[in-house]
């Protein structure tokens, strides 16, 4: 299950985090991003076939923009953590020097070290 992606934040983010399948957790930090906004999409997913058309208009609009290397420490690191909370403060360090961590999943992983599973029953 990933927390998030590259594409997260109508692709802002600078992570892709997940939980790998012996119980761990990925964090890989980009080394780069793109330079200007892209037509937003994230606010449409309750309706699918308005943010699918968005998405195929960010998709054509990353072929044309322009990108920057980030740097920042630990641009292009990838770091395993074997708990939630080492999870969360490494992405916490993160987002504190620079790094876009989309919001909903710092609150995801808040949530699950509380205990509270993703549909929202402890």
């Amino acid at each position: 299950m990933s927390y998030c992606r590259w594409s997260s934040d109508d692709w802002k983010s600078d992570i892709y985090c997940y939980q790998t399948y012996d119980n761990a957790w990925m964090i890989h930090v980009a080394g780069r991003r793109h330079i200007g906004e892209l037509p937003p999409a994230d606010h449409l997913l309750p309706d699918i076939k308005k943010w699918v058309k968005a998405h195929k208009k960010q998709l054509k609009a990353l072929e044309r923009v322009k990108y920057e290397d980030i740097n920042l420490p630990y641009a292009r690191k990838s770091f395993r953590e074997t708990t939630l909370e080492t999870c969360l403060n490494r992405l916490l360090q993160l987002r504190d020097i620079g790094y876009h961590v989309p919001d909903h999943t710092i609150e995801i992983l808040r949530l699950e070290i509380k205990g509270v599973t993703g549909d929202g029953i402890s």
